[in-house]
C-alpha cells in the first residue's frame, strides 16, 4: 500500500472519476472510525476511507481521487443538481473554523449507524491536546478580524475567511451563523457554579462585585450552589427544575430530553433541554450539525471553543437563553453597577466564543445602565475594552457598536488615563494598535471640530 497523502482528521475534497462531477466535502477517518457492520465492504484496490460531510456517509477511495480544501465553494448550479452539497461545505467551513477533531466526527459516525465504536486512544490523547492547546495558546494576532483560532490538521489559508460564492459573488462568512433567536422557559439544569469573582480573577482582574443574595440574585433561574446536603437530590428532582452538583447528573448523559454543553478547561457539564436549544430557535450558532446525538441516547454540544469559556461565564448565557436576561436585573446603587459591569464583560466573552450574537446585542443594550462607568473604574474599562479589540471577528453591529461606546469612553478620560495609569494604559494602546487608532481618530476629529469653530 502506498504512503498516504493525508492524515486522519484531514479536511478534504473528493472528487470522483466522474467528468462534470463537483468534489464533494469529506474528512479522512482511520480504520478504527469504521463500524464493524461495514468495515469489510472495501475494494482492495481502494485505501482511504473518508466520511462525507453531510451524508455521513463512508466511502473508500483513492488517494489521488482527493484534494486538500483550502477556498473551493459550491456554484449555484451545482447546489441544485446535487442537494446537500452547499449543507456540506458549510459543515466543513465551520468544522475547519471550529477546530473539530475526531472526537466529533466518531459520535457522528455512531450515530449514522446506530454501532458504538471501539475506544480510540488516540483520539482521547488528541482531544485533550487540542483542550490545553487552547487554554495554553496565546492570541492569534494575525485572524483577527477573521474569526477564531483554526485548530486541525489540515492548514487552513487566510483566503477561508474571505470567500467568495462564486456565481453570486456574495461573501460567505463561515465562523459567525445569522441569528434570529428568542428564549423562554423555567428549568434551567446545570451544576454548581466557582464564585463569579475567583474566575474573573484568574480571566484578568474584572471586580466581582456583592456576592450576597439579593433580589438580583434569586432571578426566575432558581441557582442553587451544590453542598454536601445537596447529594440527596434525586433526579426527578433535577427533572423538575432544580440545579444540583454536577456528580449527580450522570443519568442525564443517556437523556433524549437534554443537550450537554462541557464548558472550560476541566469540561464541567451543563444541561440544558433540547427543546430550549432547539426549538425556539436561539443559538442558531450551536445547530445543525454542531449538536449530535451520543449511541442513540442524550445529545451533546462539544466545540473547542468552550474550552476558552469559564463555566460561572456559560451560566450567563443559559440564563440569557432562557430569560433572555442575564445575571442583575436591578441597577442602582455604585457595587450594583460595577458587579453589573463585570457581568457583562463575562457574558461577552462567552457569547462572543460561542457566537450568539443576540447576547452581545443585548450586552451593548445593557452595559449604558452601569453608566457613569468612571465609577466602575477606569482601568477596568480598559481591559474590557482591550479584550472586545483582541476577541472579536467579523463586523457586526454589536461589535461596531460596543467599540464605538468604550472608544468614546476611553477618549473623554483620555488625559485621566494618562495622569492616573500612564504605564498601563501606554502599554495596553501599544499591545492593541485597533484600540489606540479609534481612540485617536474620535480625538483628532474632535480637535478639528474644534479649529474649525476657531477659524469660523
Amino acid at each position: 500500500m502506498s504512503t498516504l497523502s493525508y492524515r486522519r482528521g484531514t479536511y478534504v475534497i473528493h472528487q470522483p472519476y466522474k467528468p462534470g462531477r463537483p468534489g464533494w466535502p469529506a474528512v479522512v477517518i482511520g480504520y478504527q472510525d469504521i463500524p464493524s457492520t461495514i468495515r469489510n465492504y472495501r475494494s482492495e484496490m481502494l485505501e482511504v476511507p473518508i466520511l462525507l460531510l453531510h451524508k455521513n456517509d463512508i466511502r473508500w477511495v483513492n488517494d489521488d481521487e482527493l484534494s486538500p480544501f483550502r477556498s473551493q465553494t459550491w456554484t449555484d448550479e451545482d447546489a441544485c443538481k446535487y442537494p446537500g452539497l452547499r449543507e456540506a461545505f458549510l459543515t466543513m467551513i465551520n468544522g475547519v473554523a471550529d477546530g473539530l477533531e475526531m472526537v466529533f466526527w466518531r459520535i457522528l459516525i455512531e450515530n449514522r449507524y446506530d454501532e458504538e465504536l471501539p475506544p480510540d486512544t488516540d483520539t482521547a490523547h488528541a482531544d485533550h491536546r487540542t483542550d490545553q492547546r487552547l487554554i495554553e495558546a496565546p492570541p492569534v494576532q494575525d485572524l483577527k478580524g477573521k474569526g477564531r483560532t483554526v485548530i486541525g490538521d489540515s492548514a487552513t489559508p487566510s483566503s477561508i475567511w474571505t470567500m467568495s460564492v462564486r456565481d453570486g459573488g456574495k461573501d460567505l462568512v463561515p465562523l459567525k451563523r445569522s441569528y434570529d433567536r428568542s428564549f423562554s422557559s423555567d428549568n434551567c439544569l446545570y451544576p454548581s457554579s466557582t464564585s463569579r469573582g475567583e474566575s474573573s480573577k484568574r480571566r484578568g482582574g474584572f471586580p466581582s462585585g456583592n456576592e450576597k443574595d439579593d433580589i438580583n440574585a434569586s432571578h426566575s433561574l432558581q441557582l442553587r450552589t451544590g453542598t454536601a446536603d445537596s447529594a440527596s437530590t434525586s433526579y426527578n428532582e433535577v427533572r423538575a427544575g432544580y440545579t444540583v452538583r454536577s456528580e449527580q447528573f450522570n443519568e442525564m448523559d443517556d437523556d433524549p430530553e437534554f443537550v450537554k454543553f462541557p464548558v472550560g478547561p476541566n469540561r464541567k457539564p451543563f444541561y440544558i433541554p433540547l427543546h430550549v436549544v432547539r426549538d425556539n430557535g436561539f443559538c442558531s450558532a450551536i445547530q445543525g450539525d454542531s449538536i449530535v446525538r451520543k449511541n442513540g441516547k442524550g445529545w451533546i454540544y462539544d466545540r473547542p471553543s468552550l474550552c476558552r469559556v469559564q463555566p460561572d461565564e456559560f451560566e450567563f448565557v443559559a440564563d440569557f437563553m432562557y430569560n433572555k436576561e442575564f445575571g442583575l436585573r436591578q441597577i442602582g446603587s455604585e457595587e450594583e453597577k460595577a458587579r453589573c459591569f463585570a457581568e457583562c464583560a463575562g457574558a461577552w466573552t462567552a457569547g462572543e466564543e460561542i457566537g450568539i450574537e443576540e447576547l452581545l446585542d443585548h450586552i451593548v443594550a445593557k452595559l449604558p445602565q452601569t453608566a457613569p462607568w468612571s465609577d466602575v473604574g477606569l482601568e477596568i474599562v480598559l481591559f474590557f475594552a482591550a479584550r472586545v479589540w483582541e476577541t472579536s471577528g467579523e463586523p457586526s453591529r454589536a461589535h461596531r457598536d460596543m467599540k464605538a461606546m468604550l472608544s468614546t469612553f476611553i477618549a473623554d478620560h483620555f488625559f485621566e488615563y494618562v495622569c492616573a495609569h500612564f504605564g498601563d494604559f501606554k502599554k495596553q494602546l501599544d499591545e492593541t494598535p485597533e484600540l489606540a487608532a479609534d481612540i485617536y481618530t474620535i480625538m483628532g476629529d474632535r480637535a478639528r471640530a474644534k479649529v474649525g469653530l476657531q477659524e469660523e
